[in-house]
């Protein structure tokens, strides 16, 4: 079983260049290049433990600048994402009746709210948040015939909050996800290459 870890401490960001060698006391070098990678000391411990298969929450401040935007477009990237995979499922004409978070992400209030905001639907959290194992066995359920069928399922799994798009909000990542989309198209075979 994997610990759960709470990392309380700062998240800023790293401006990085490679340089041809090491520098000498005094001495100063032109960069061969220039990166800007999220980072800060908190941010660092919580991705290394992560990387080791912890739970990991992350709890911190952002300046309400340029860096600081780049955390919350993190969450943006990944929430489009999500409104991708939303609309392959409504390609396949699967009916999408409820969304619910469960797991780590439920526990971010922002993010859930820019989730709803930019897919356009009510994005729910259960009261029991643990995981994508309970969801896996009322599917079994589901299957074994312990549950009639997943309309039963809203029983047991009860909504805590609705988070609901804003719809100025709305308004605007819908016209940044046709950028994110187009981006995407340009970008993916590139991406595999990364």
């Amino acid at each position: 079983m994997s610990k759960s870890i709470a990392i309380i401490g700062s998240m800023n960001v790293d401006l990085v260049s490679r340089v041809p060698r090491f520098l000498l006391p005094g001495e100063t070098l032109q960069g061969l290049d220039f990166h800007v990678y999220p980072g800060g000391k908190g941010g660092n411990q919580a991705v290394a433990a992560a990387r080791l298969g912890a739970s990991v929450a992350m709890v911190g401040c952002v300046g309400d600048d340029a860096n600081g935007g780049m955390y919350k477009s993190a969450l943006e990237g990944v929430a489009y994402s999500i409104a991708q995979h939303l609309d392959i499922i409504s390609e396949h004409q699967q009916p999408l009746t409820k969304i619910m978070a469960v797991g780590g992400g439920s526990k971010n209030k922002l993010w859930l709210q820019i989730i709803a905001d930019v897919t356009g639907h009510d994005i729910q959290t259960a009261k029991i948040t643990i995981g994508a194992s309970f969801g896996d066995a009322l599917m079994a359920a589901v299957a074994a015939g312990n549950s009639e069928s997943f309309a039963d399922l809203d029983e047991k799994i009860a909504p805590a909050e609705v988070y609901k798009p804003n719809p100025e909000n709305r308004a605007v990542y819908a016209r940044h996800r046709k950028v994110f989309d187009e981006l995407y198209q340009r970008t993916k075979d590139l991406m595999r290459e990364l």
